[in-house]
């Protein structure tokens, strides 16, 4: 297959050699009323996207000859439009100045501040927060539809790359970009560079959402001071940023910094936190006309109290769909069990060399480490401390008389429905007393990691009618997974032993051993316990791209090849896996390679049609390859690489009164691997459940249109339409922590089940109003249906149905996926600036859910347990977690 693809490559790269078209170069500079460059402007002419640089200046290549426009748009100023007629091979435009406006952005300035350290998991919704471009469909489902946790195209986070400096910011061991890194840091990451899908980028091969290059440098950030002052009712309520630039000055200089602080001792989810700083450095010195150097420094340290999702009854019982079961009242104080830090500070050292005037390099060096943690409850030969577990609801209650008293308790008694830590403290005080080791305890979930890399792309026009690109990426990563006692909750000690495994082979005293290089070891507050290992992971990565321009055509062609090395570090010689759990285990390579091909058809200057395919293979990522990564380093069997093959077909319009673009994908991903973790309260114990084999199909509908009624309205309407579906029965391996019972495998019937975790069909239709003196409206109403709740494998097995073939509607009932009801919301924001002689002063207001929707939910999952005695799907019901109901955000800032 690889051989196919690189004659194929090679047989197009010769016959576009041939051809010929009239083309040339636009060049321009936007200035700012007063005359001073606007670094970071967006130029879109037709389907292509340039941006400015430090001095304001773009540099359009390989623009046909003839009539056209171009759109710019900067963030605080308003879009404008320009005509340029190209009848040579470099045409100057000139200054190009945009008048001020108000951040115009408003809405989306309140969706960041819900956004920011919302968890990184599989949700890739706040990706759509690093795409602000032109394009209509990508702003609305970034901001407005991220709410609803919309994913595009219902890809997996990992499916979207993110780079800072060109080096790609990804986290080896998952594949996911930690956009919490730089969360706060919005004055200095608003200079990027977007693709949408599939298209081609000048910085990396891109992936299957898009790519989004983050321009970091001291000499790109606009000259200027701003200090600004948020307060919201959502995860944090107050924020301030101060952020200071010196743009290029005649030295060869520029230095920016920047910080933030955001917190709130309760967030719109009673019991939650928020409390996270933010810091950033960057200098830069162009050396001369060829080279500058820039070295750019940035963290975000956070630690918040999170919320848990729980069952529905739990919801009714106190009417209230925001009800957390991770807090209770310790001496009359709120306490959250839950509690997530993380800070993992980034150094960035960035050279570019304009080797000349038509070839450029950008390389970046990079190293991140820190740490990132979870504090959950543990317990020893006691009673479960969750106020949720399902033998204290009314539900699990056997007559009447439980079922009320119960029910009573729920409603009156906070000690009942929330943790009572006073009564955790007690009886561990007891247990002191006794001698005996701690009832309870906090435990912190810990990795600590770091992480190097390197990445060098180069740009370089071949000729008037060819670009090339290509570039190299190198990284290394190590993590340490472990687990520590964050608080012993008044407990004198805990014995390192697997409780759980010590009960189900009671007298063997070296299976229930955590580490056999250290038998029941006593641990205290600070000590590590239960397991600790680490992940080694190694990427290589080259890609190449070739774009053609011609008259009526544009085409690209581009290639890429990934070698991965990965292995496991086992830090403790666990007793259920004594000769795979400690040491260093054997690496697994792979390598994987990519090709996608695509072009724009020039209908007119205005109107275009768009094509990309892409062909992929990835290695499974080192979370999935494991069957029990904590305590085992035994590799899933049947493991295979992902291959996906997706392809798209767009018409866009590029008008002064409309524009937009209408959007027909499909992708099918084949061999896939997930995996499902979760705590089994009968075996009591940790469960792994590793699907393989898992197939897909992501199939839909795109399309966004702003269309300007009059010179100041618009109205713009979005729509998605997806069919995101799992098309075949993978098999689950199911492996028990506690080493009670054999690892199974079994085939999963879950052929034609929706993908969960995001609406399949959303739509919005908004309104903007650009008034005088820099007055801002928007309003958005939107629909979001077809959410799905993600199922549990073990329901959807033959065991699950046994004996039940004349039951047809219990069959029916265990065997159904669920679909939580479409729900409607209102959004609206308002936006103003004032310019007092060198001092701009920005406000901006922002209410969403205005109608104060709270049914949205915004994801839910099936618990992974079945009673597969009584059958009883009751028993386990789902867990969801809602959407906020009506929140705002309001912002002043000022800005000289």
């Amino acid at each position: 297959m690889m051989k196919k693809v690189l004659m194929l490559f090679a047989l197009i790269l010769g016959g576009l050699y041939s051809l010929n078209a009239q083309t040339g170069n636009l060049t321009g500079k936007v200035m700012d009323g007063s005359s001073k460059p606007i670094p970071g402007a967006i130029i879109t002419i037709g389907t292509s996207q340039f941006t400015t640089d430090a001095a304001g200046v773009f540099n359009a290549n390989r623009v046909s000859f003839g009539k056209g426009e171009i759109n710019i748009s900067a963030e605080g100023f308003e879009s404008q439009v320009v005509t340029f007629d190209i009848t040579k091979s470099l045409q100057d435009l000139g200054e190009i100045k945009l008048a001020p406006s108000a951040n115009n952005s408003s809405i989306n300035e309140g969706t960041i501040a819900t956004l920011d350290m919302e968890e990184d998991s599989k949700q890739q919704s706040t990706s759509g927060l690093l795409h602000s471009s032109s394009d209509v469909f990508v702003n609305t489902a970034g901001f407005i539809f991220s709410a609803a946790y919309f994913r595009m195209r219902g890809y997996d986070g990992e499916f979207s790359e993110v780079m800072l400096n060109g080096l790609s910011m990804s986290n080896s061991e998952n594949g996911r970009s930690m956009y919490s890194n730089w969360g706060g840091l919005n004055d200095v990451t608003r200079v990027k560079e977007s693709v949408t899908g599939l298209s081609p980028a000048h910085f990396s091969f891109g992936g299957l959402v898009g790519t989004t290059n983050i321009d970091m440098r001291a000499s790109s950030q606009r000259k200027q001071t701003k200090i600004s002052y948020a307060y919201s009712n959502k995860t944090y309520t107050n924020r301030v940023m101060v952020t200071h630039s010196t743009g290029l000055m005649a030295n060869g200089w520029a230095f920016t910094v920047s910080a933030s602080r955001r917190w709130g001792d309760e967030g719109y989810v009673k019991g939650t936190f928020y409390d996270a700083s933010s810091y950033f450095l960057s200098a830069e010195k162009k050396i001369n006309n060829k080279h500058s150097l820039s070295f750019t420094a940035f963290g975000a340290p956070v630690k918040k109290g999170m919320q848990s999702a729980s069952v529905q009854e739990c919801y009714d019982l106190l009417d209230d769909n925001y009800y957390n079961s991770s807090w209770g009242y310790q001496d009359g104080k709120v306490r959250n069990s839950k509690v997530k830090t993380s800070h993992e500070p980034t150094m960035l050292l960035t050279h570019v060399f304009d080797i000349n005037s038509k070839t450029k390099l950008t390389t970046t060096a990079g190293y991140t480490f820190g740490r990132t943690g979870s504090t959950a409850l543990n317990w020893y030969n006691a009673s479960d401390p969750r106020p949720d577990y399902y033998h204290y609801l009314p539900s699990y209650q056997t007559d009447a008389v439980m079922t009320n008293a119960y029910t009573n308790l729920w409603q009156n008694d906070e000690n009942i429905s929330h943790i009572n830590w006073d009564k955790l403290y007690q009886i561990n005080y007891l247990a002191n007393y006794m001698g005996e080791q701690a009832k309870y305890i906090i435990e912190e979930r810990r990795v600590d990691m770091k992480q190097g890399g390197f990445a060098s792309y180069i740009n370089h026009e071949l000729s008037k009618t060819t670009f090339l690109s290509g570039g190299i990426d190198i990284r290394s990563y190590s993590g340490r997974n472990y687990k520590v006692i964050s608080d012993m909750l008044g407990g004198n000690f805990w014995t390192d032993v697997d409780q759980f495994a010590e009960r189900d082979f009671s007298g063997d005293t070296v299976t229930s051993q955590n580490d056999l290089n250290d038998p029941n070891r006593v641990v205290k507050a600070g000590d590590t316990y239960g397991y600790d290992y680490e992940s080694h992971i190694n990427t290589q990565n080259i890609w190449g791209l070739s774009e053609f321009t011609f008259s009526k055509v544009d085409f690209y062609v581009a290639l890429n090849a990934t070698t991965t090395q990965y292995w496991r570090v086992g830090n403790m010689k666990n007793g259920r896996y004594p000769d795979n759990s400690y040491g260093t285990s054997d690496k697994q390579t792979f390598f994987n390679y990519a090709a996608k091909i695509g072009g724009t058809y020039k209908i007119t200057g205005r109107h275009f049609i768009t094509g990309n395919a892409m062909y992929m293979t990835s290695a499974p990522s080192f979370k999935n390859s494991y069957i029990s990564p904590r305590v085992s380093d035994k590799i899933i069997s049947n493991m295979d690489d992902r291959k996906i093959l997706s392809g798209d077909i767009s018409y866009i319009i590029r008008h002064p009164r409309i524009k937009g673009r209408v959007t027909l994908y499909q992708t099918t991903i084949t061999d896939d691997v997930e995996m499902n973790s979760y705590y089994h309260d009968v075996l009591r114990t940790y469960v792994n459940t590793t699907m393989t084999g898992v197939n897909k199909i992501h199939q839909g509908l795109e399309v966004g249109i702003e269309a300007k009624a009059t010179s100041s309205i618009s109205f713009i309407g979005v729509f998605s339409k997806g069919n995101f579906r799992y098309t075949s029965r993978p098999t689950a391996t199911t492996s028990v922590e506690n080493g009670s019972i054999a690892d199974t495998s079994q085939t999963i019937y879950c052929k034609n089940f929706y993908v969960n975790g995001t609406p399949q069909t959303a739509a919005s239709l908004g309104l903007k109003w650009q008034g005088p003196k820099s007055w801002y409206l928007n309003v958005n109403a939107n629909y979001f249906d077809d959410i799905w709740v993600d199922f549990s494998p073990e329901r959807r097995t033959i065991g699950a149905i046994e004996g039940l073939y004349n039951d047809p509607e219990l069959v029916t009932l265990i065997t159904q996926q669920e679909k939580v009801p479409g729900q409607f919301t209102l959004d609206a924001s308002i936006s103003k600036s004032w310019k007092i002689k060198k001092y701009t002063i920005l406000f901006n207001a922002s209410v969403s859910n205005i109608l104060d929707n709270q049914k949205l939910v915004t994801s839910a999952y099936e618990q992974l347990r079945f009673d597969f005695a009584e059958k009883n799907v009751s028993k386990f019901p789902s867990k969801y977690y809602y959407g906020f109901g009506r929140t705002y955000f309001i912002s002043l800032g000022i800005r000289f």
